[in-house]
């Protein structure tokens, strides 16, 4: 038989097991607005619609990188990542970038997250809406959109 001061341990040890676990949302992706150099390139990007992986810093068990996975399926999926800080606002800011379609790409970007609802998310939070721009989008230089994004814990 358990005595009460283990089952309270392993209470404990549950919580902060769930409190370690990472916390992201999951969602579509779409561009809304693209420029000349993205339509020379790709064509119209906003027909498209990807699924969206979003990892916010130090929320739950995440580290202090804030994370933006775009993934097409049957197509291949692209990686924004920043270091440390905030994406939020109306500075850019230089990501580090990779994808993998029919060949695999590494390079930089520049990011901005215009508006993120709610803004402050919590461990409690279910879902979350983004807009934003990204600088040489895919990988592809010159290329810049603007897009908006949802998101919802899996």
């Amino acid at each position: 038989m358990i005595g009460k001061a283990a089952l309270a341990t392993l209470a404990l040890l549950a919580m902060n097991t769930a409190a370690l676990a990472l916390t992201e949302f999951k969602g579509e992706f779409k561009v809304t607005a693209q420029n000349q150099t993205c339509t020379d390139i790709s064509g119209d990007l906003t027909v498209l619609t990807w699924k969206m992986r979003l990892m916010l810093p130090n929320l739950g068990g995440n580290d202090a990188r804030t994370s933006l996975t775009i993934i097409q399926d049957g197509v291949g999926a692209a990686n924004y990542t920043l270091a440390s800080g905030s994406l939020i606002g109306l500075t850019f800011q230089s990501v580090s970038f990779a994808n993998v379609y029919r060949y695999a790409g590494r390079g930089t970007a520049k990011v901005r997250f215009t508006s993120q609802r709610p803004s402050v998310p919590t461990n409690a939070t279910t879902d979350i809406r983004i807009k934003g721009n990204i600088r040489n989008f895919d990988g592809d230089s010159g290329c810049n959109v603007t897009f908006s994004a949802t998101g919802f814990k899996p």
